[in-house]
């Protein structure tokens, strides 16, 4: 994570429209770049000839556009509703917008129907979330090295050497199977990349809750009290990292993988894992193949465990380490916060001006000064 472990991923929506690409035949192949600067991956396209910035987000069903787009021009809304599962997998209902034509590339998609929400980095950054609905139509070659995206109706070329695995689709997301301290989930596991960590694995599983068990009567684990910020709404709950390594994902053993157990969630593959793991991710829909050229030394970045929002012009506590220290036990969940790294709230104007500093903040370490003038330093964590 950067500053905090704050977990940024899109609520799984369920609905689809079958939008068909059209226009361009099979060999055309068209390059473009990429960043990370809001810890996913966004690359420039148009709505109705707008140019936009799209996020790139295999977690999610139907794509999302923020409340500005309609003023833009990028989208229209339709009168209808639909209703999808919050953070809280409460049901809830979001507007639906439609936009004549999307393009990536040289790519064309007509009569795309989005939902329209405003959750705070989308709207903040007015960028529009490309889900699978359109992902799943398109071969994608991403090159985290040199930041390229190469997009394709042909399939891009695999070697031998890379790590090789199929994925099956529902709603036309992909999901894969792998196997976790030989514990198997058969295509059970999302391959998200609007989901910032690495793995996640649910913890109902008997096998994983012995499996955890033991590890406690080993000594302390890596607890956490993590905070997610999802499309509606955001939450706080505890997790345990653990690094494993006996986890098969197609013919292969990974490496060292720091492994986060949770209650209520599914199991899920994240952007870090496979900017960390590959120098190159190769995503053949046309072939329900993904491969990663994987790099020789890869390093997962380190978390000070701490997670703050912004509300109402306050910060708030909403994530933070557990036994690692002392200090853990000196600030509460929810307990507003003075200052973070010398900042007071008041010093910014909203929430959009928190986030542009928060997100791309990168902190050896995180100072944070309570309401009574108490200071706490937290530096980031090796895991045991």
């Amino acid at each position: 994570m950067k500053i905090t472990p704050l977990i940024f991923s899109i609520t799984w929506l369920s609905f689809i429209t079958l939008t068909q690409v059209s226009g361009q035949d099979n060999l055309s192949e068209y390059a473009f770049p990429f960043h990370m600067e809001y810890r996913w991956i966004v690359f420039k396209g148009q709505m109705n000839g707008v140019e936009t910035d799209f996020v790139f987000d295999t977690g999610t069903s139907l794509g999302m556009a923020n409340s500005n787009s309609e003023s833009k021009g990028r989208i229209s809304p339709t009168g209808k509703t639909i209703k999808i599962l919050d953070v809280s997998n409460e049901s809830v209902n979001v507007d639906l917008g439609r936009s004549d034509l999307i393009q990536i590339g040289g790519f064309k998609f007509k009569k795309v129907t989005s939902l329209i929400n405003d959750m705070d980095l989308l709207f903040c950054k007015d960028t529009y979330l490309l889900g699978s609905d359109i992902i799943s139509q398109l071969n994608w070659e991403i090159d985290f090295e040199n930041q390229i995206i190469k997009v394709s109706k042909k399939p891009f070329s695999i070697q031998d050497s890379d790590l090789v695995f199929k994925v099956g689709y529902m709603d036309r997301r992909p999901f894969t199977s792998l196997s976790i301290s030989n514990i198997a989930y058969e295509r059970l596991v999302l391959i998200d990349f609007g989901y910032t960590g690495v793995l996640d694995i649910p913890e109902d599983n008997r096998n994983v809750q012995y499996f955890l068990s033991e590890k406690q009567k080993q000594g302390p684990t890596n607890s956490f009290f993590r905070y997610a910020s999802g499309a509606l709404g955001s939450f706080s709950f505890p997790s345990t990292t653990i690094w494993m390594d006996s986890i098969q994902l197609g013919q292969k053993y990974l490496p060292k993988i720091p492994v986060d157990f949770e209650e209520n969630t599914k199991a899920k593959i994240g952007l870090e894992f496979f900017k960390t793991l590959s120098s190159k991710t190769i995503i053949n829909n046309s072939k329900s193949v993904i491969a990663l050229v994987l790099r020789e030394q890869p390093e997962f970045e380190k978390s000070n465990g701490i997670a703050i929002s912004f509300e109402e012009g306050k910060f708030f506590l909403k994530g933070k380490p557990v036994g690692f220290s002392s200090q853990d036990s000196m600030i509460e969940l929810n307990e507003e916060i003075l200052r973070i790294n010398g900042f007071k709230a008041a010093d910014f104007e909203n929430k959009c001006a928190f986030l542009d500093w928060y997100i791309s903040l990168r902190p050896l370490e995180v100072q944070i000064t309570k309401m009574d003038g108490s200071q706490l330093v937290f530096p980031k964590i090796t895991l045991d």
